[in-house]
């Protein structure tokens, strides 16, 4: 996967689907390489994601990085 902003560039290096207490959960790991003028401001930095299929058209779960943030994550399906 892919997600690209004004500023950086976000690119999956592993994705593993995993079954956890009958459910499925996708781990991946990502790094972002910020554009030379976010450099500074926003440097590279790697991260991991548990998402967990809530119900068919959500994933929700959590991030950490290696800048030492984390936070909670939901992604809704758009129709």
């Amino acid at each position: 996967m892919q997600i690209t902003t004004n500023e950086i560039t976000s690119n999956t290096i592993v994705a593993n689907l995993v079954e956890e207490n009958e459910e499925y959960i996708l781990y991946y790991t990502y790094i972002t390489n910020p554009k030379s003028k976010y450099s500074k401001e926003n440097p590279i930095q790697h991260g991991t994601c548990r998402l967990m299929l809530s119900n068919k058209d959500c994933l929700t779960g959590s991030y950490w990085t290696s800048r030492q943030t984390i936070g909670d994550i939901e992604l809704k399906k758009c129709r």
